[in-house]
């Protein structure tokens, strides 16, 4: 991939992996016919990322820039969780065919997986966090019974 900047991007909240990408940024323009083998190497390193994690996940997503900076992208969300290259691509190639990308050069391409299949991690995303509250004047207040929850 030469003439490129390769970017790994990790999302997570408070400890709890929510997405990772690979995206790739291009000194030059693409065109169709280079985009296919590029995707199909950032979902290698993806594969990658996922299993040195041990994650897998059940929703893929393709994010393209084009040449005059316009962003989008295409999602999917699957039944069974996934963190293989040839399964992500299964599912990246009918969502670029959804795109302009050919019809228009691409500055960026990048392939994220979230939504993972994860079973405490989803418990800790759906519980609400509490914030300890250790004001002096609050405490005071419970004791006088002014504050009632």
């Amino acid at each position: 991939m030469g003439n490129t900047l390769l970017i790994f991007k990790n999302t997570n909240l408070v400890g709890v992996w929510i997405s990772l990408e690979v995206s790739v940024i291009f000194k030059r323009d693409k065109f169709a016919d280079e985009m296919l083998e590029i995707l199909e190497n950032i979902a290698v390193r993806l594969e990658d990322s996922l299993i040195k994690r041990e994650a897998k996940g059940r929703t893929i997503t393709l994010k393209i820039k084009y040449f005059d900076f316009q962003s989008i992208t295409r999602s999917i969300t699957i039944d069974e969780a996934v963190d293989n290259a040839s399964v992500i691509m299964k599912f990246v190639k009918p969502l670029l065919s959804k795109t302009e990308a050919g019809k228009k050069k691409v500055r960026l391409l990048g392939i994220s997986v979230s939504n993972f299949d994860d079973q405490d991690s989803v418990a800790l995303k759906r519980q609400q966090l509490l914030l300890p509250l250790k004001f002096p004047e609050v405490a005071d207040r419970r004791s006088e019974n002014l504050l009632e929850f």
